[in-house]
């Protein structure tokens, strides 16, 4: 059976995605250029308890003047995935996008993973316009959200 690892490699392989790692603490960081923005991702791995968690964080730091708007924005996001979260580092205003999983005892595939990468990076790069016009204050959270609602549809 693969590790965890190997399949994540592959898996970026795959993408044509470059990557650094770091083997101390099984971590992957790539910088993703998309349709939205640019920003870094991460996947973290834990092989004792086969845990994934691709994680992509907002290159822009919301200020304390925009953070209670960022939650509202955040919260009507995170109402609609189906999987993945939004969340807000409240103390330095950072955004990160998150896509977990565990595989105790299981078999994982390439596709899954790969499933796993699509979704947090087609995710953040959708919402991406929503939260920079929230952070900027050119829009608030009910309009940028529905403005990108509106957009998918």
């Amino acid at each position: 059976m693969k590790s965890i690892s190997q399949i994540v490699q592959s898996v970026m392989a795959s993408n044509g995605i470059r990557y650094s790692s770091s083997d101390t603490n099984n971590a992957i960081q790539f910088g993703i250029s998309a349709q939205n923005g640019n920003w870094q991702s991460y996947v973290h791995m834990q092989e004792e308890t086969r845990k994934i968690t691709f994680t992509s964080v907002c290159p822009i730091h919301t200020p304390d003047s925009r953070k209670t708007a960022i939650c509202e924005l955040l919260n009507r996001i995170n109402e609609t995935l189906f999987w993945g979260r939004f969340c807000m580092d409240v103390e330095d205003g950072e955004i990160r996008f998150q896509v977990s999983a565990a595989f105790p005892g299981s078999y994982v595939v390439d596709e899954t993973i790969n499933c796993m990468l699509q979704v947090n990076l087609q995710t953040f790069d959708t919402y991406m316009p929503a939260l920079i016009a929230v952070i900027y204050g050119h829009n608030e959270p009910s309009l940028a959200f529905l403005e990108v609602q509106q957009a998918e549809a």
